[in-house]
């Protein structure tokens, strides 16, 4: 059984039979039964997943309720780095705790990455880009689980259980949180803060096409 979350969007109309929410917008007329299964969500109940449940999930409509995550040996990092100072490195390895693997990928930086405790380090031949390191660490990994965070991330306390608690719903498939921009009074800061491609607001979303929330980026994946 799960607790699900109703999404910011959604509205019970009239008497309650009538449900608009969801990314697309969308309008469902509930039965009896389903009414009373709305009611279970507004109260935080447990709720058994049904051909109801998961129409509303993939609308948007509801979200599940992410259980706390305690088996870090299940999950592996990976860091694509190209000439990053040794004080943010050694952030990152503090800041991703308790893993199973850190692989850190130094996609031919100008200074080689010098060895790192708690992470191993591979260097690419040449630079190829994130995108290629992230995928020469993913060959490194045998782990069920990988995370994929880039250089330039604050990561926030607590941010890896919060991540992997959503793998508990054997429908989900990736996970990201959200990336906020740092405040500040600089012209790039303030136009992060209304406009950054990365930062997809605070709410919680399936990803789909369309939707509010249509992609992930992969600055921390």
């Amino acid at each position: 059984m799960t607790v699900f979350r109703i999404d910011a969007s959604t509205r019970r109309v009239g008497d309650g039979r009538v449900v608009i929410g969801g990314s697309p917008l969308r309008l469902f007329r509930l039965t009896d039964a389903g009414a009373r299964l709305f009611d279970r969500f507004e109260r935080g109940e447990d709720v058994t997943a049904n051909v109801l449940v998961d129409k509303l999930l993939d609308a948007g409509v509801i979200h599940p309720r992410p259980t706390p995550w305690k088996t870090p040996e299940l999950v592996s990092v990976v860091i694509p780095a190209y000439n990053p100072s040794m004080e943010v490195m050694q952030r990152l390895v503090v800041q991703c705790g308790d893993v199973a693997l850190l692989v850190i990928i130094d996609d031919c930086s100008s200074t080689p990455i010098p060895p790192i405790s708690g992470a191993i380090v591979i260097r690419q031949p040449t630079n190829q880009g994130p995108a290629a390191a992230r995928m020469t660490g993913l060959d490194e990994i045998t782990t069920p689980f990988v995370v994929f965070v880039d250089t330039d991330v604050q990561l926030d306390d607590g941010w890896l259980p919060a991540l992997c608690a959503h793998f508990a719903d054997e429908r989900v498939a990736a996970v990201a949180p959200r990336l906020a921009s740092v405040v500040g009074a600089s012209l790039l800061q303030r136009y992060e803060a209304t406009n950054s491609p990365l930062d997809l607001g605070g709410l919680p979303a399936r990803v789909l096409a369309g939707s509010r929330v249509s992609y992930l980026p992969a600055a921390v994946l």
